[in-house]
């Protein structure tokens, strides 16, 4: 018997497939270089190149930027160098964890440290989102997860609900 959260990460691999598709066939999905500009930036932290792969399609159909980072210090260096809009953070990561990386963005000063943070976790104890919320994240979200989800937690994190 399947585990239904294989079927929703199937699901949302075909559905990430699909809109890659869909983007690559002539310019209706594609924004013009003047609302180029205006997109939103998301860093995407996460080390398993499925659900990576599967979010960033999903938040690139969206019409997002979405630079990505495999490990917690990646995550850092990225965080620093483009100033994203939104984190979307895994929490086991090598190098640091998620949740490092959290408490280092959220002790940083200015605008930055006040960036919206998604947290994307197979962490599901009510301790470990606990720890979150306590370190400042903005949202949690446990894997496996439904894609329409993720992407309205993702919205209304951009304002964008």
């Amino acid at each position: 018997m399947r585990d239904l959260g294989d079927a929703n990460i199937e699901r949302a691999v075909s559905t990430g497939a699909e809109i890659a598709r869909n983007q690559h066939q002539g310019d209706a999905g594609v924004p013009k270089a003047e609302e180029q500009a205006a997109l939103a930036t998301v860093l995407l932290a996460e080390d398993d190149p499925d659900v990576c792969s599967i979010v960033r399609h999903v938040l690139e159909a969206d019409g997002l930027q979405v630079a990505v980072a495999t490990d917690g210090q990646q995550a850092l260096d990225l965080w620093a160098a483009l100033s994203p809009d939104l984190l979307v953070l895994d929490v086991m990561m090598p190098h640091l964890t998620g949740l490092e990386v959290l408490a280092r963005v959220r002790a940083g000063s200015g605008p930055a440290a006040r960036v919206p943070v998604l947290v994307l976790s197979a962490r599901v104890s009510e301790s470990d989102i606990v720890a979150g919320f306590e370190l400042g994240v903005s949202d949690y979200v446990t894997k496996p997860f439904m894609v329409g989800e993720l992407r309205a937690r993702v919205r209304s994190l951009l304002g964008r609900a």
